[in-house]
């Protein structure tokens, strides 16, 4: 892999984890506002309040995934442009495919692993083999562990 494929990558990976985390972080204070009401009324206590949102977030995720990705590409590529650094890259004879390579393959792998994993969670909720809640999570442990491991090479 070459030094500015890996150099991209990495910029679109740290983009991705940051507009992903964020996007989560706003759907759920917004969802908590709007129902932190209604808890309270019917004399919910806080642990009820926090089971229902541990258990809303796969849902966040799936929501938030597509707009993730097509922020963090947006963000990155406009992080470059604002360094300069695609003028860099382009006047050293690398095309725009050879740049945009690393973020459309991550893109990629992303949306069909995510869709993998959400189906077979899917399928291991419905067929008994897996509790709901462990089934509906499992696309979120998979893509957390991964983001902890490509997190701590980066540092």
């Amino acid at each position: 892999m070459r030094i500015i494929t890996r150099y991209v990558a990495r910029a679109y990976f740290k983009m991705l984890s940051l507009c992903l985390g964020s996007f989560i972080t706003i759907y759920l204070v917004v969802d908590f506002m709007e129902k932190v009401s209604r808890f309270t009324r019917s004399g919910a206590t806080w642990q009820h309040l926090a089971l229902f949102f541990i258990t809303k977030i796969p849902e966040m995720v799936i929501d938030a995934a597509p707009l993730a990705v097509l922020m963090a590409t947006l963000l990155t590529l406009g992080t470059l442009s604002l360094n300069s650094e695609l003028t860099a890259m382009r006047s050293c004879g690398v095309s725009l495919g050879r740049i945009a390579a690393p973020i459309l393959a991550m893109a990629l792998v992303v949306s069909a692993l995510f869709l993998w994993f959400i189906e077979v969670g899917r399928m291991l909720g419905n067929s008994g083999s897996m509790p709901p809640l462990a089934a509906a999570w499992l696309p979120n442990g998979v893509f957390g562990a991964l983001a902890f491991w490509g997190w701590r090479d980066l540092r």
